[in-house]
């Protein structure tokens, strides 16, 4: 069974440059295949804490974890975690999520969201 946790993770913006792309709309918008690929690359970050920290007996839990990316109107990355229904008690224990957000590699694809979403006031 596959239960989910909602997390809102907020994301100020650092820039406010607007430039005009041929891929995107003229507001900016951030495309839906960017953010497939931010969320691979988040659930990938999840993953290997998930294995740093030890935590793969069966490897269900590293096969089922997907992170689900939707931007909001405020320039916000909101992030819903998939995943076994023990999830919720193995971040809650060993704060997986907290301690992958304070990782380089999840710093970086921040950073791409908001550069690829720059264009929200």
């Amino acid at each position: 069974m596959v239960e989910e946790e909602k997390l809102v993770h907020i994301i100020t913006l650092k820039s406010k440059l607007r430039y005009n792309f041929a891929t995107r709309s003229k507001t900016n918008d951030i495309t839906k295949k960017e953010i497939k690929g931010i969320e691979r690359r988040l659930t990938k970050e999840l993953q290997k804490q998930i294995k740093t920290q030890g935590h793969v007996k069966t490897g269900k839990m590293m096969r089922t974890i997907r992170v689900k990316v939707k931007p909001d109107s405020r320039g916000r990355m909101l992030v819903t975690i998939n995943a076994v229904f023990y999830w919720k008690y193995v971040n809650g224990r060993f704060d997986i999520f907290k301690n992958a957000q304070s990782k380089r590699g999840w710093k970086k694809i921040e950073g791409d969201f908001n550069f690829l979403n720059r264009g929200i006031r």
